[in-house]
């Protein structure tokens, strides 16, 4: 296979960097940050019904989620948007966080065997 068994492919992302290792780690740093807030933040949405931060948290974890290449993520989050069940968009959400708590060592060890400059 080509490593995306390991539920994660950043050649979208390698690619986006043009094989620039530090830029890589760079944006891989940055989703770190940002993407377990924004989980965060879509669930008190949801739990809110605040349609237009969901749509935006939803667009901003759809693109991290696509550069790390993390599809069974966003089929979930499609999945949350498209049920109108408060209670399963929530599961599925906790499920979303789960799934990028256990990818993410995964993503940074990976980058980290990548080498570049320190």
């Amino acid at each position: 296979g080509d490593g995306g068994q390991n539920g994660f492919n950043i050649s979208l992302l390698t690619d986006a960097c043009a094989g620039d290792t530090d830029e890589l780690k760079k944006v891989v740093d940055v989703y770190s940050a940002t993407i377990t807030p924004d989980i965060n933040e879509l669930a008190a949405a949801y739990a809110s019904c605040d349609n237009e931060k969901i749509r935006m948290k939803h667009h901003a974890l759809q693109t991290a989620f696509g550069y790390l290449g993390m599809p069974a993520a966003n089929e979930k989050l499609d999945m949350a948007r498209q049920t109108s069940d408060g209670a399963e968009a929530a599961e599925l959400i906790k499920q979303i966080a789960a799934l990028w708590q256990q990818t993410l060592p995964m993503i940074k060890d990976y980058v980290a065997g990548l080498g570049g400059k320190a």
